[in-house]
């Protein structure tokens, strides 16, 4: 598909019109025909591509522009072949996210024999071991924003699914008791008395 092709597919998608889009990203209609309709001479400015990409939740417009770019064919390509042979099949992408994980399952018993000892940050080597553990989970957690883009990108999942998902899971894992929604750094003002009982809970 060519570059128009990939931006009309993403706004049907969308439900969103040429002048809905327009208005978003500050571009006429017929200014935005014409790049639909592959009509300029050169490839639309990248701060465009941009903010096309970001109203259409569409990362395959700028997938597309990366690819087609003359620098990376002619230049990039040729000084490091390496980019030729990246793969972004899903089963591929699959594959490597599961090694991630049972490596990541690995660093995770290890971790939780560490934090077994009263005084485990008191261990000899306890900072290098752990930041090398903390590492290999975050290889899984990078292995599977990789494939959840990769899908995002040829349309076999959506930012609003995978939202979705989230909510699903969220809702579950509440319905249990297993931990509190929106786990983040607010977590540490958390009443003490809270986080007691719901460590017991778990």
């Amino acid at each position: 598909m060519s570059l128009g092709e990939i931006i009309i597919a993403a706004r049907k998608r969308n439900g969103m019109s040429q002048v809905e889009l327009g208005q978003r990203i500050g571009l006429t209609g017929p200014s935005l025909s014409v790049i639909e309709n592959d009509g300029l001479k050169s490839p639309p400015d990248a701060r465009t591509l941009i903010r096309i990409s970001e109203a259409l939740s569409a990362p395959e417009i700028l997938m597309h522009h990366c690819q087609a770019c003359p620098i990376r064919q002619h230049i990039m390509l040729k000084q490091f072949p390496d980019l030729n042979n990246i793969r972004t099949e899903p089963s591929i992408i699959a594959n490597r996210l599961r090694q991630e994980m049972i490596e990541g399952a690995a660093a995770a018993d290890e971790l939780s024999q560490l934090y077994a000892h009263k005084d485990f940050q008191t261990l000899p080597g306890f900072q290098e071991r752990h930041k090398a553990l903390h590492e290999q989970i975050v290889d899984a957690e990078r292995a599977m924003e990789i494939l959840k883009f990769e899908l995002i990108r040829l349309g076999a999942l959506t930012k609003e699914d995978h939202a979705e998902i989230i909510e699903t899971q969220q809702a579950k894992c509440v319905a249990h008791g297993h931990h509190i929604p929106d786990v983040g750094a607010a977590d540490f003002e958390f009443p003490l008395e809270r986080r007691e009982s719901v460590r017991q809970e778990v």
